[in-house]
């Protein structure tokens, strides 16, 4: 515990610091009277006036300083209100004043005091004086304790992605790193906000275009697929002919791909602008984190990726509530027009402030792996999402699927032989650097393929509004935003390979606990639990997963790597949906015609024509309301039949991932890197 001399200075400067803010004017005027009552106790004690006086040399936050900004991010680092909260509890314990008149009271000043402190050091810097000219200081302030959240739908590495240094990399004006942030935080807010909330649009739309659920399969399919294929290329463009460029070219298609899918008049033109807005997807990604790492210095880095993440942290935790909304109050077309103004205004920001950056290498693109892995990811999907309505005994099916296979082949054996090939697979000769891959992709696999038909289950089985359907993950989301930090901090005590291992078992708790809901029942004791143990076993996993990435490659290649990873978990993802749209669909079947035996031959017959739109299929009309009712729930049963062994899936995937840790990544802590 500091002195109580050292806490009266703090508290001095800190005052100082904050003496233009009217609106702390309250809480200031109750802590100089702490800050007295803490001056006669040091008095009583013989020490020095010099010690507890404030110095009378000029404030470094007066108007006018030739260093404003540095100054105010110095004295509000080093002066933070929690000194106050320090000094406050000490006079606490020993003040002659009826402070202590029980423990109770006791404890509550001091966690009020503590409250008062953590708002203060939160929002003062945003509104201390000259705001405008240091908004990007009080905007790392405001998130420096958010460095790494939202991850379990974000990809894992984002982060290291940004740390990497950009090739050519010179660190713009303080002036313009405001504006940077406000342009990559827009842009990629769009894309991560896309990804998320278009599942809680999927029964809207299945409604509205007839879609069966291969269609609604393809809405996402044909995203992830392109986005997955081109990532990399997309940072190599990016770093070759300038990153602003192309980040403004990414913003650009995705605005009118966007558009494009609003104004979409059936689910072909739509699964076709997914596809485009992927392209776009692919290019503002990367670009924005490129964009990050080439204008801060080492030293503001991490402060700008709290920035960066805190933003995506609100983003990725109200995106699906504010699209559940505005599908609820308006329509699943919404959701895609509101990027249009987003676009605008990145596009403006980019070109007015952001400065131009590129990199010194000029080498040839990865055209040819680009297209090759493409092609392969978009055959083998193909296969495996069409064969729910071909059969995989269907020759489009079977001719598909052996041509995806044998195109990854030939796209691991190019890799082997381009000068610069989009995968380096030297990478992986590091054990652990293999094992936190082959870790991401069924992670993630087992998220992204799961969180797909949960969704499908809240608005179509258990009726729940879109906008509750968004908010029903918000426990996920926001406890790996409480924990992010914490976890971080598993890595440096125990070394990667025990969080990874303990992580994904939970996580696989998490997804067999969706298993037991059936139709109905309070969403505080079917699925809250089970987004509540999903949350904690995906916030213990995220961040060793990137700090194990990380550290299994050398430091010149943090940045290739990181993005090897994003590419990996956005791949078992995108098949991840089509193999869980297998077991999905073949089970609905099977309990379905279990429970239709009796049914008369024209009523199965109009249902067997229904069965690919899963729970959204259309019931006949000239039955009675009885009749009606009794094949909604037998539906509705075989809905649920499949949602639970598509979770159980999910729960074998996360337990291997628990496997593949204990076999291959490596068990010593890592050592510290210099950058």
């Amino acid at each position: 515990m500091p002195s109580t001399a050292m806490l009266v200075t703090k508290a001095g400067t800190f005052l100082k610091a904050a003496s233009s803010s009217s609106i702390f004017s309250g809480i200031r005027e109750a802590a100089i009277t702490k800050m007295l009552m803490a001056k006669a106790k040091v008095a009583s004690m013989n020490v020095s006036s010099r010690v507890i006086s404030i110095p009378r040399r000029r404030n470094p936050l007066s108007r006018g300083s030739a260093s404003n900004c540095a100054g105010r991010a110095e004295a509000i680092s080093s002066c933070r209100s929690i000194d106050i909260v320090l000094l406050v509890t000490a006079s606490l314990r020993t003040s002659k004043f009826d402070f202590s008149v029980t423990a109770k009271l006791r404890g509550a000043v001091k966690r009020l005091t503590v409250a008062i402190a953590l708002l203060t050091d939160t929002i003062h810097p945003l509104w201390s004086f000259e705001y405008r000219k240091c908004f990007s200081l009080s905007a790392f302030q405001f998130f420096r304790f958010f460095p790494s959240v939202a991850t379990a739908i974000r990809e894992p590495c984002v982060e290291a992605s940004i740390r990497s240094v950009a090739p050519g990399a010179s660190p713009c004006a303080r002036t313009a790193q405001r504006w940077v942030l406000a342009a990559t935080i827009l842009g990629s807010s769009m894309a991560f906000i896309d990804s998320t909330v278009v599942n809680v649009a999927l029964p809207a739309l299945q409604t509205e275009l007839g879609a069966a659920v291969a269609d609604v399969q393809w809405v996402i399919e044909a995203y992830s697929l392109l986005l997955s294929a081109l990532l990399l290329v997309g940072g190599s463009l990016g770093d070759r002919y300038g990153r602003r460029r192309v980040f403004a070219i990414g913003i650009v298609i995705f605005a009118v791909a966007s558009a494009w899918c609003g104004f979409a008049p059936g689910i072909r033109q739509l699964i076709v602008a997914r596809a485009v807005q992927g392209f776009g997807a692919a290019l503002l990604i990367p670009g924005s984190l490129a964009i990050i790492s080439s204008s801060f210095r080492e030293e503001d880095r991490g402060r700008a990726i709290g920035t960066w993440s805190g933003f995506s942290a609100i983003t990725a935790a109200i995106g699906p509530v504010i699209g559940g909304w505005a599908i609820e109050h308006f329509s699943w077309r919404a959701v895609f027009f509101i990027n249009v103004p987003i676009a605008i205004i990145v596009v403006v920001i980019s070109y007015w402030r952001v400065p131009e950056s590129s990199g010194n290498d000029k080498e040839r693109l990865d055209w040819s792996g680009a297209t090759l892995i493409a092609l392969g990811l978009g055959a083998l999907v193909y296969g495996l999402v069409e064969s729910s309505r071909l059969s995989f005994g269907h020759p489009a099916v079977a001719i598909s699927l052996i041509t995806g296979f044998v195109l990854l082949i030939l796209f691991i054996f190019l890799e082997t032989r381009v000068r610069n090939p989009m995968v380096p697979l030297d990478l992986f000769r590091s054990r652990t650097f293999t094992g936190a891959n082959l870790l991401t992709l069924l992670l993630y696999a087992a998220l992204g393929g799961t969180l797909f038909f949960l969704p499908l289950n809240l608005i179509q089985v258990q009726y729940y509004s879109p906008t509750a359907a968004g908010a029903a993950l918000l426990p996920l989301i926001l406890i790996i935003f409480v924990l992010s930090r914490w976890s971080g901090g598993l890595v440096g005590k125990y070394g990667a390979r025990l969080p990874l291992i303990i992580g994904p078992i939970i996580a696989a708790v998490g997804f067999a606990s969706f298993i037991p809901p059936g139709i109905g029942g309070s969403y505080w004791k079917t699925f809250f639990p089970a987004a509540v143990i999903l949350g904690i076993g995906m916030a213990i996993s995220v961040a060793p997963l990137t700090t194990a990435v990380m550290n299994s490659v050398a430091q010149t290649r943090v940045g290739i790597a990181s993005g090897i990873n994003n590419a990996v978990s956005r791949v078992g993802g995108l098949l991840a949906i089509a193999v869980l749209g297998i077991v999905m669909l073949q089970t609905f079947n099977h309990v379905l015609d279990r429970q239709l035996l009796n049914l008369p031959s024209p009523v199965r017959q109009a249902l067997d024509h229904q069965r690919n739109k899963l729970a959204g299929a259309d019931l006949p009309k000239d039955v009675s309301l009885e009749f009606r009712t009794n094949l909604r729930e037998a539906i509705d049963r075989s809905f649920v039949a499949g949602f639970r062994a598509v979770m159980f899936v999910g729960a074998l995937l996360a337990a291997g991932s628990a496997v593949v840790a204990i076999w291959l990544i490596d068990s010593k802590r890592p050592a510290n890197k210099t950058n």
